[in-house]
C-alpha cells in the first residue's frame, strides 16, 4: 500500500482504518446513553466541571429505543409527559418551572423573562397568568403614579 502523502517525518504514513459512517453513529450512541461504573464516576467527578454539559434527562426515566414521534429518527427516546409518545433527547425540553420533560410539540419557548424559557403547555398557561397579573399590577401603579402627581401639581 503506498500513502497519499509523505510523512514529514521521514516516515512512512499508513492508511487509517475508516469505520462506516453507522458504526460511528452507534458507537457515539452508546458512549453518549452509556451508565458509568462507579469508578468512572470517581475519575470523571475530579474532572473540571466547566467541560461537562448538563444532560436534562432526570436520572429516574427509563431510556428506550424507539422512533422519535418529532424528528422520526430511531434513537433512545423517552416519555413526553404532555402527549406520552416516543421523543428522543435532542427533542426533549425541559419545563423550567416543573422540571419536567415534554416533546418540541407539546413545549412552547417563553421570551417574556430577560432569557427565553421552556415550559411544559400547563406550565405555560400559568406563566402567562402571572405575567397578565404583574402587567396589571404595574399599570395600576403607574395609574396611581399619575394621579398623585397630577394632585401635587394641583395644589402647588
Amino acid at each position: 500500500m503506498s500513502a497519499k502523502r509523505r510523512d514529514p517525518f521521514g516516515g512512512n504514513v499508513a492508511k487509517s482504518n475508516h469505520l462506516p459512517q453507522r458504526a460511528v453513529y452507534n458507537d457515539t450512541l452508546n458512549r453518549l446513553f452509556a451508565t458509568p461504573t462507579p469508578s468512572a464516576r470517581a475519575s470523571s467527578s475530579s474532572a473540571s466541571s466547566a467541560m461537562q454539559t448538563p444532560s436534562i434527562v432526570p436520572q429516574h426515566t427509563a431510556l428506550y429505543d424507539a422512533q422519535c414521534y418529532v424528528c422520526m429518527s430511531q434513537r433512545p427516546a423517552l416519555e413526553c409527559v404532555s402527549c406520552a409518545r416516543s421523543t428522543c433527547q435532542p427533542c426533549a425540553r425541559q419545563c423550567a418551572r416543573c422540571q419536567l420533560l415534554a416533546c418540541a410539540l407539546c413545549s412552547q419557548v417563553s421570551y417574556a423573562a430577560r432569557f427565553e424559557q421552556t415550559f411544559c403547555f400547563d406550565c405555560f398557561r400559568v406563566e402567562q397568568q402571572i405575567t397578565r397579573q404583574q402587567q396589571l399590577q404595574l399599570q395600576q401603579q403607574q395609574q396611581h403614579e399619575e394621579q398623585r402627581h397630577q394632585l401635587q401639581s394641583f395644589h402647588v
